[in-house]
C-alpha cells in the first residue's frame, strides 16, 4: 500500500522543477497531505500535467483559536485561507512562486505566524 509519507519528487503530480525530492519530503514532514481535488478559492491557479484546471494540491489544516487556517500548496503558488470557526471566509492570500519554492514557503510561514 502506498503512503503519502513515502512520496518523493519523482511521484509528485506537479510538473514543476520547484518540486524536487527534498521539497516534497519537507512538505510531507510538515503534515501536508495530497488531495486529488482543490476546494480552495485558488483552484483556478492549480494545474496538473494534463493541464486540467482545479486539480489536486497539498493541503494542511490549522486551528488558531476562533479561526481555521487552510494552507494549499499548488503548482504555481501557496494559498492561505483563513475562515471563521462558525463558517464563512475571513481572508484569502495567494503567494505566487517567484525565485524558489523555499522563499515562497518561508513567506507563507511568516504570514501564518503573524495570524497566530
Amino acid at each position: 500500500m502506498k503512503s503519502l509519507k513515502m512520496n518523493t519528487g519523482d511521484s509528485c503530480p506537479f510538473d514543476n522543477d520547484l518540486f524536487t525530492d527534498g521539497v516534497v519530503r519537507h512538505i510531507l514532514r510538515e503534515d501536508f497531505e495530497w488531495r486529488d481535488s482543490n476546494d480552495s478559492y485558488t483552484g483556478n491557479h492549480n494545474h496538473n500535467r494534463e493541464g486540467d484546471v482545479g486539480s489536486g494540491c497539498y493541503k494542511k489544516y490549522m486551528d488558531i483559536g476562533g479561526f481555521d487556517i487552510f494552507i494549499y500548496i499548488c503548482e504555481d503558488g501557496i494559498e492561505i485561507d483563513q475562515d471563521y470557526d462558525c463558517g464563512g471566509n475571513f481572508s484569502t492570500n495567494f503567494i505566487k512562486y517567484d525565485y524558489s519554492f523555499e522563499s515562497t514557503y518561508d513567506e507563507m510561514v511568516e504570514y501564518v505566524n503573524r495570524l497566530k
